[in-house]
This record gives C-alpha cells, structure tokens and sequence, in this order.
C-alpha cells in the first residue's frame, strides 16, 4: 500500500502541474516561470498554500490575501490525476496475489498495459443533439500473452466504424445529456477462416458539474460474430486451441464510468470498464486516460 500511497501523491503533484498547463497554454504564457500567482490580486502564492488538494481545503477555496474565490476546477483536477496513479499502482505494482500462491502460480493474477487506440469523429448537429460518424483504430500497447485463464486481451489489431448520437435532455436537466452508439470492429485473421469480428452497442448518461467538468456513466454490450465457444475449443484442431482466447464468440456486458476536463482546445479524461456479465469471456476491469482535439473545418 506504500506504493499506492506514493504514486497517489506524485499523481496529486502531477494534477497541480496539469492546472498550471491547463490555464496559461491557452494563453500562450510560459509553464515554467513566473511563479503561480492570485488571478484577482497577483500576490505570489506561498508555498505553503500551495500543496495539491490540502491547500485549498484549509483556504476554503479563497486565495489568504484578498478571499477571493478558488474555482473548485483545481482541487478536482489534482484528484482525479492522483486517483488515477493510484489505481494504476494498486494495479500494476506488484503485491502478493490474496490466494498467498506465488505471482501468477495461479494463472488468475494478470494485469498489464493492454492497447493505444486513435479515432476520428465529424459532428453533425447543434447545442441540443449530434450525430457522429466515426472511424477507430486499436493496435495492441506491446506484445503482451493472449493464452491463459486472466489474459488482458486478444493481442490483436482492430479497425472499428460506427456512429453516435447524443441528446441534450434541455426542458427536463439542461446540463444532463444521452448518448447512445454502435461500431462495428474488423478484427486481424486469427487462423486462416475465422476473424473474430464484432459489434459494440454504447449507452451513457452524462452531467456537466461546470462547463468544463463532465461525469457520465452507463455500459457496453459487445458480441462477437464468428469463433468458438469454450465447450467447442475442447474438440477444436491444435492450432486452433492454442490461439483459444483469440477465437472465443464472446457477448458480455460492461458497466462504464468516467470523467472529463475540457481545457478549451482539448479534452482531457479518464475511464473505467469493470465486467458484469458475459459467456465466453473473460471477468476484468479496464481503465483508460486519454485526450480529444477539436478541429473546426468551417472557416
């Protein structure tokens, strides 16, 4: 738990950084000097009233020289971003598996760096709804395993198409909205006759807490069309048994959750996928940070 610990608070200092970014970029001022100063009355902050997260708590969000207020945007960085390092290291750093066997002796203790992905969206629509075509592609982190009985992933290269659309619910919540969305996923051959092809249908409903900070949660339904089921990889041919995680016709559901930051000229956000329910799959928990870039090709 040190480790967590340590990493949360680096993850805290981090956000503080981030903050720093986020509001003198725009403005086309140096992140490096001069040092962080009151927005109201320009007083030098103290060092001591510039510790992430606890500094702003003991101010009760008001700068000590002239009380003006703090917006809450920076405390809420810093925490998501040390959350974030915090659940990573809980993840990925090494602990002894709660079954007291050796690192993966069980082969139900894997966790791992597992994809990069980039995608392109055109939206259609105004301030009440949009309509987005999209174009994704996913190419695996690294050359991680793809056999076992907790694999993080098939190991394999997608390209995914699809559309979304999004209502904003304005007469009833104006800051909530509704977004649905499907894709469809062209998976790399397997074995030569079978490409685990799939769909994926989205669902989320989402708050603005101030008109940069957005929550939203819902889930994902993702069923593939062609495969094997785990009774029929039994009696499957050699090479197909050992590519078996690869070829599975999964369907499971996945909750979804997460939070987003917009700094003006890009979105920042992070995400996390636990599974509920599924046949042929696997039970897990994905976590993901990303950004998102605007372009307005209108002018």
């Amino acid at each position: 738990m040190a480790a967590v610990a340590a990493l949360g608070t680096f993850g805290l200092v981090i956000g503080s950084f981030l903050n720093v970014v986020i509001y003198r970029v725009p403005l086309g001022r140096s992140i490096v000097s001069p040092a962080s100063a009151c927005g109201s009355c320009g007083h030098e902050i103290r060092a001591y009233d510039n510790i992430p997260l606890v500094s702003w708590v003991l101010l009760r969000g008001k700068c000590r020289d002239c009380a003006a207020p703090i917006s809450v945007r920076y405390p809420l960085v810093e925490l998501a971003v040390g959350v974030f390092f915090a659940v990573v290291a809980f993840r990925f750093v090494p602990v002894a598996p709660f079954s007291g066997l050796e690192r993966d002796a069980c082969r139900c203790w894997h966790e791992s760096f597992q994809d990069f992905a980039i995608s392109g969206r055109y939206r259609f629509g105004d301030e009440f709804w949009a309509l987005a075509p999209q174009v994704r592609y996913i190419t695996p982190s690294h050359d991680y395993p793809y056999q076992g009985e907790a694999v993080v992933g098939g190991n394999l290269h997608q390209l995914l198409m699809g559309v979304n659309a999004a209502w904003r619910l304005a007469q009833v919540l104006p800051k909530a909205s509704v977004e649905a969305g499907y894709t469809f996923g062209l998976v790399e051959t397997v074995v030569e006759g079978t490409r685990p092809n799939r769909s994926n249908v989205t669902m989320s409903f989402g708050y603005a807490l101030t008109r940069a900070l957005y929550v939203h949660g819902g889930a994902l339904f993702t069923k593939t069309h062609s495969g094997l089921t785990a009774f029929e990889v039994g009696t499957a041919p050699p090479d197909q048994r050992v590519q078996a995680d690869r070829l599975l016709k999964m369907r499971f559901w996945h909750l979804t959750g997460g939070i987003s930051y917009s700094t003006g000229f890009a979105d920042l956000f992070v995400a996390v996928e636990p599974y509920v329910w599924g046949r042929d799959t696997h039970d897990g928990i994905a976590y993901t940070a990303g950004a998102t870039w605007y372009f307005d090709f209108s002018r």
